[in-house]
């Protein structure tokens, strides 16, 4: 269960890098949009810190060497 919420939310990471990466060219391709460029680029490093975060946390709980230890 702990390992599908953190998948869950590396994919909601993912989500959120790839919604302001669309943003951010959209607005460099001259397309409307109400968001200020700078909260884009806040936004790639808030969810790209995240998602690394809980990447490192999903492979030193799950996939690491002390998680395969404690399987056996």
């Amino acid at each position: 269960m702990a390992m599908t919420i953190t998948l869950l939310q590396l994919m909601q990471m993912v989500a959120g890098v790839g919604i302001n990466v669309y943003v951010l060219i959209a607005k460099q391709r001259g397309m409307p949009c109400a968001t200020e460029t700078n909260h884009v680029y806040y936004a790639l490093l808030m969810y790209g810190s995240y998602f690394l975060l809980f990447a490192k946390f999903f492979h030193g709980a799950y996939l690491g060497q002390r998680a395969c230890r404690k399987l056996e």
